[in-house]
């Protein structure tokens, strides 16, 4: 029995980076490598990034996002845009005691931030 299998695009990451809206008096910079996946620079495919933000007034932020469809550069290879929100932090962090994360007992304010950036072009092939 003949058994024909497409072939898949070649999987990939790709590094990306970005940076907050100032809020609170500061912002922060994400960067890191999206999650792989089989696409090519024509099919539309996207990425999922998540991660922690840099470390700025003593508290980082956690991120998830999706990234928008492939666009095509003149070389064949492709990038992605990406923009978000990330999740709530403390306005003003509790003193670690022990180190990690200390969470208080009282009602206290948060805040998010929006961001947006871009990613390098493909990793992998």
């Amino acid at each position: 029995m003949d058994c024909y299998r497409e072939q898949l695009p070649v999987p990939h990451a790709h590094f990306f980076q970005g940076v907050t809206e100032k809020k609170e008096n500061h912002h922060h910079y994400l960067l890191g490598f999206s999650k792989p996946l089989n696409g090519n620079s024509y099919d539309g495919h996207f990425h999922y990034v998540e991660g922690l933000t840099t470390f700025e007034n003593q508290h980082y932020h956690r991120f998830y996002v999706q990234t928008g469809p492939a666009i095509p550069m003149l070389d064949g290879s492709h990038y992605h845009l990406f923009f978000g929100k990330s999740y709530r932090n403390y306005t003003e962090a509790e003193p670690p005691e022990y180190g990690g994360v200390v969470y208080s007992v009282q009602q206290k304010q948060v805040h998010h931030h929006l961001f947006s950036g871009r990613t390098s072009g493909p990793i992998g092939y």
